[in-house]
């Protein structure tokens, strides 16, 4: 009995020795040929617990180490406490054998739910250790969400076995406790905190505020670390959003209050004018207060959770950006300039511009030009702010081809890739176009300086299609503009209405391909 013990707790015997197997991870254990055959059959029913223990406790000596990540640091912790309570079991049969008050009957009898846990944990431990394949790989370690998904299935797979599902139940809820501490700085704070790589949200290195790659790019999904009990994809989507907002908050300089959210009927509206208190910045909502999250196989749980702090984030980055940012203000201004909403500026420009813009694109000087179209800014707008952020670019390529900019523009580094290859294969035909007889006229575009945090409404990609528009609007203006001039000239036509009349046939025959 001493020796049967002993083993149960992975030490040596007299008559039952253990052996490490060579061949794969395991034990062989082998009884005393001597062994009483009547209690060789109900030793044997019990020697698998040695087996179990002893995997399971090599699995915990080696991933405890951080090197393998907070979930499996805590996957370890939550087995090492099932496994004291086992070696209390053993005290407690070694003290009822001290007192020779233990058959093996009775041993049989006790270590019953004990052969039900380990078994459990020692199947749990084959599959992380083989990556679920059935063949150990020792090149991949499962960590982060990846391990919270194995762990997931087997809770969901022993749901109909009371005491299998409660322990895998348990040991699942103590392994996603750095998860869910990582999901709630996230979309509590906007802090990515995974020193290990395993959280769903992967922070690449800081980008430059003016670059509208660093809402697209500084913060990504990493979809092998999804949690299954989080894998709705709306949920997903809020999940990577919330923290995102939280972000562009913290970067301006916004401090968070919290409080229980609002009834939807008592907020603010985002569109409403700030009160004479606020001296015009933005009344920003406060954000709730954080619940703790702890596991749970129902989504909802999460959902309802996630689904107020976004409401409380998104609400406040769109505070920030129309009351205190004046993104309204922008869009007005952009709607002015682009899309020639208020023509008077054009007009001002073309009669000061046009002699320059008649030129080939290779002789008209953008110096000139730009400095005309701040004076026709200035005389057209005086009041508007705005126009110190409008400039004028003499670009490469005639308006079709800003169709395919546009076409191949994206946040991707896949889109990024083929747009640099487009444009460096399309160069020479470009330059082509403008030896060809590209004008001031068809080279012209505005362009316009947007500031952090504007340059994520105001992406790069969004002004490439504001530009592409205004180009086709100009160029029917320009149309416009010179006959207009022309039917002023009557008799002997001068030479300006000459220039006018070329330049006039060479753009409708542009405006004619196009079309």
């Amino acid at each position: 009995m001493q020796d049967l013990l002993s083993v149960l707790m992975g030490i040596d015997g007299k008559y039952i020795r253990i052996k490490v197997t060579s061949a794969e991870p395991g034990l062989a254990i082998r009884p005393d040929a001597t062994l009483d055959l009547s209690l060789a059959d109900l030793v044997d029913r019990i020697l698998p617990l040695t087996d179990y223990y002893v995997r399971i406790v090599r699995f915990v000596d080696l991933r405890h180490n951080y090197e393998f990540g907070l979930v499996n640091h805590a996957l370890c912790g939550a087995v090492r406490e099932l496994l004291r309570e086992y070696l209390i079991l053993i005290a407690q049969l070694e003290h009822q054998l001290a007192l020779s008050q233990l058959s093996l009957q009775k041993l049989w009898f006790y270590v019953q739910p004990a052969i039900q846990t380990l078994k459990a944990l020692n199947k749990l431990v084959i599959d992380i250790e083989t990556d679920g394949g059935g063949k150990a790989d020792r090149g991949t370690t499962l960590r982060g969400g990846m391990l919270l998904n194995l762990l997931h299935t087997h809770a969901v797979a022993a749901g109909g076995e009371q005491h299998t599902s409660k322990l895998l139940a348990f040991v699942l809820q103590e392994s996603a406790a750095p998860y869910l501490s990582m999901l709630q700085s996230w979309i509590h704070h906007g802090i990515v905190q995974d020193p290990y790589g395993e959280f769903m949200v992967e922070e690449r290195p800081k980008r430059a505020y003016f670059d509208d790659s660093y809402w697209e790019k500084r913060y990504v999904k990493r979809d092998k670390h999804v949690a299954s009990f989080l894998a709705d994809k709306d949920l997903v989507d809020k999940i990577l959003n919330t923290g995102k907002y939280l972000t562009v908050l913290r970067e301006c300089g916004h401090a968070k209050q919290r409080r229980a959210p609002e009834p939807a009927d008592q907020r603010q509206h985002v569109w409403s004018a700030p009160s004479a208190a606020s001296d015009g910045k933005a009344a920003h909502q406060q954000m709730p207060a954080p619940a703790a999250l702890t596991y749970s196989a129902n989504t909802r749980v999460y959902a309802q959770l996630v689904q107020e702090a976004y409401a409380a984030s998104s609400q406040q980055v769109l505070q920030l950006l129309v009351l205190e940012k004046q993104l309204l203000h922008r869009l007005s201004s952009i709607k002015r300039f682009f899309l020639l909403q208020q023509g008077d500026w054009l007009v001002h420009f073309l009669d000061l511009a046009d002699e320059e813009l008649i030129k080939p694109a290779s002789q008209a000087s953008k110096t000139r030009i730009e400095s005309m179209l701040s004076l026709a800014l200035v005389t057209a707008a005086p009041a508007d702010q705005e126009r110190e952020n409008v400039s004028c670019s003499l670009m490469s390529s005639s308006a079709l081809d800003e169709v395919l900019y546009v076409i191949s523009i994206d946040g991707s580094e896949r889109a990024s890739q083929s747009r640099h290859q487009h444009v460096s294969s399309s160069t020479s035909s470009l330059s082509g176009a403008s030896r060809g007889g590209l004008t001031g006229h068809d080279a012209f575009s505005l362009t316009y300086t947007v500031d952090w945090p504007l340059n994520i409404v105001f992406s790069r990609k969004t002004m490439t299609k504001y530009r592409w528009l205004f180009r086709h609007l100009f160029l029917y203006k320009v149309r416009t503009y010179a006959r207009a001039r022309c039917s002023l000239c009557t008799g002997r036509m001068c030479v300006t209405a000459r220039k006018h009349l070329g330049a006039l046939a060479l753009i409708e025959s542009r405006i004619n391909e196009k079309c």
